[in-house]
């Protein structure tokens, strides 16, 4: 019970962390953006990144801080640089062809329908779209694939360390949704986070994590009205429609689940095949160096 409460203290730690780190910036600075403005205002790209980078920022002190304190490194944690650009890359693809899959899929059994009125995003937007979007997924990488993968590991093992990583990013993103959507959006979490885990576990980095992790989301600032007309394209329209109800996304649906779930899948086998490369034991692969695995 001692360890069960010292490893939630240390996740509840990061959680407060991180959000008080986030706010030092982003409560002045949107009350300085609606003081000029005279009313409320809603966050665009251009004034929604300094939160992005401010928030990874702070994020990684505190992570750094976090694992001080336990005489571990960034590097303990797969935070490092090593496959940052070859890994990014390739999980990015995946994640955009998972959440590809669940809109065809979607979009063929009725569940979703095309809007006709879509129109291009500009190529800048796209472009700071794209950054915003990275450095939210990284942060949210660092935290549970880094910093709460590693002390779960730490205190109860590997098991322990995919399912409560997992658990704790599907509740997160799934606490604002609620009913029949509020189902599959856990479900959907749940299976992505469970991908994430054993990306990083098969390749000692969370850059493969985070590149899925981009993918899927960019996928979705156009699959989903709520995010494409409200947070980051500025009122352009989405691709597709849900018919179920009013600013559900693809993933939100049964048959979106599919996405997700085939990629979890094949993550696990990775994960499989790489241990399989060093003879199976998880003991020897644990004390192993935390350098990224190559493709």
């Amino acid at each position: 019970m001692k360890l069960l409460l010292l490893w939630f203290g240390k996740c509840l730690g990061l959680i407060v962390g991180v959000s008080l780190g986030a706010a030092m910036l982003g409560v002045p600075w949107i009350l300085y953006l609606e003081n000029r403005a005279g009313h409320d205002v809603d966050l665009t790209i251009l004034t929604r990144l300094p939160l992005e980078v401010w928030a990874l920022i702070s994020g990684l002190i505190v992570i750094a801080l976090l694992l001080r304190l336990e005489r571990a490194k960034l590097s303990d944690a797969y935070l490092h640089r090593n496959g940052f650009l070859s890994h990014s890359l390739v999980g990015g693809v995946i994640g955009i062809l998972a959440a590809g899959l669940s809109a065809v899929i979607a979009l063929l059994a009725g569940q979703v329908e095309l809007n006709p009125d879509f129109i291009a995003v500009p190529l800048p937007m796209l472009l700071l779209l794209g950054l915003s979007v990275f450095l939210n997924a990284l942060l949210q990488e660092m935290m549970f694939r880094g910093y709460v993968f590693h002390v779960s590991k730490k205190a109860f093992g590997v098991t322990f360390a995919v399912i409560m990583s997992s658990l704790g990013f599907a509740l997160v993103h799934g606490s604002v949704y609620s009913g029949l959507e509020g189902l599959f959006a856990a479900a959907s979490l749940m299976l992505a986070g469970l991908a994430m885990a054993f990306m990083v576990l098969a390749t000692r980095s969370i850059w493969l994590a985070t590149g899925y992790h981009w993918g899927w989301n960019m996928s979705q600032a156009f699959l989903s009205d709520e995010v494409a007309n409200k947070a980051y394209t500025e009122g352009a329209p989405l691709i597709v429609q849900s018919s179920l109800s009013t600013g559900i996304s693809v993933e939100h649906t049964l048959l979106g689940l599919l996405g997700p779930a085939f990629v979890a899948f094949l993550a696990f086998l990775f994960w499989r095949y790489r241990l399989s490369q060093i003879g199976g034991s998880e003991l020897y692969r644990e004390a192993t160096s935390p350098r990224c695995v190559e493709f």
